[in-house]
């Protein structure tokens, strides 16, 4: 049977699975299911208790409420392997075919809590998910599977806890800020015959769930220029995580993957009683974690997994 040569790009492409399907990288686009209706703008906007994890200025309560929710995700995951006419010695190559990947339906919660102490002041507790997308190409054992190591795929589930609280400075300016307690845990799966290329084989694939927590925060100002025009930016810091101690043979640093920091810029216009525009423009900045920044072409010239003053290679 002919099969497809394995590069270092389709080893990227098949450990980052959950970071192309997911709307803004491995980042759900926009929280609450108001935001979610509006493809995750509204940063500007005070639209429900959940809205406070897009904007902790937006964050407001009447008296005491509660809301939860949750998302149905239901992403297509497959790969097609082409066949090939040139063999190269010592080359890994993929059977020829199309896999498609299990657990088709994946569940993200959320939840929110707020109660308003007097007429500036608001606090609550949103607890909310990200991720929980994995890829999953079903074998029954070594030597079948992708990449002839069993049951092929990675899993990543994130679990934002935030503590919040807005401020009305005046009529129309509103401030806001929220710690954010990061748990997040990993697994992969058939990706033993990489062992060449990690400095750790052993923390490389196949160990189970690893978890990994952080602390970082989120910063906001909602400013209500008219009754029909207003806008709104977030600012949420870097979270240096634990490093996945199970998994440092894997990831850059060995084992880090941290939270990049990120920032939200949006305005909304009522341009008549029932309809509203409302824009968006938001970067999270993915260069700041090795792991997921790393040019793939150091897959090629130093292992997988090293410290920062060893090369940085380490990259999925």
């Amino acid at each position: 049977m002919k099969k497809q040569l394995l590069s270092g790009l389709v080893f990227t492409s098949a450990l980052s699975t959950f970071n192309v399907f997911a709307t803004n990288g491995y980042f759900t686009h926009g929280y609450g299911m108001t935001h979610k209706g509006m493809a995750g703008a509204g940063v500007a906007l005070s639209e429900e208790l959940m809205s406070g994890a897009n904007n902790p200025a937006t964050f407001s309560a009447n008296g005491t409420q509660m809301s939860v929710g949750i998302e149905l995700f239901a992403p297509e995951r497959n790969y097609t392997a082409a066949k090939v006419d040139e063999y190269f010695p010592n080359a890994l190559y993929l059977d020829a075919t199309t896999k498609k990947s299990d657990n088709s339906l994946l569940a993200i919660p959320e939840f929110a809590i707020g109660h308003q102490l007097n007429e500036r002041i608001n606090i609550g507790l949103l607890v909310y998910g990200n991720g929980g997308m994995n890829t999953e190409y079903v074998a029954d054992s070594a030597p079948q599977g992708t990449f002839y190591g069993g049951t092929t795929g990675v899993e990543l589930k994130q679990l934002f806890v935030s503590p919040t609280m807005s401020y009305q400075l005046n009529e129309q300016i509103r401030l806001g800020v929220s710690a954010i307690y990061v748990v997040q845990q990993f697994e992969a799966q058939g990706l033993a015959n990489f062992a060449a290329f990690s400095q750790k084989p052993e923390a490389l694939s196949n160990n189970g769930v690893d978890t990994s927590t952080g602390i970082g925060m989120q910063l906001g100002i909602s400013h209500i220029i008219n009754s029909s025009l207003s806008w709104g930016a977030s600012y949420r810091s870097s979270v240096s995580m634990d490093e996945f101690d199970r998994y440092s043979g894997l990831f850059a640093e060995q084992g880090g993957f941290d939270l990049p920091s990120s920032i939200q810029l949006g305005t909304a216009w009522q341009f008549l009683p029932s309809h509203q525009v409302v824009f968006d423009w938001q970067k999270i900045n993915y260069s700041e974690v090795k792991s997921i920044a790393n040019p793939i072409t150091n897959l090629m010239s130093a292992p997988l997994g090293l410290k920062p003053e060893q090369a940085l290679v380490g990259t999925i």
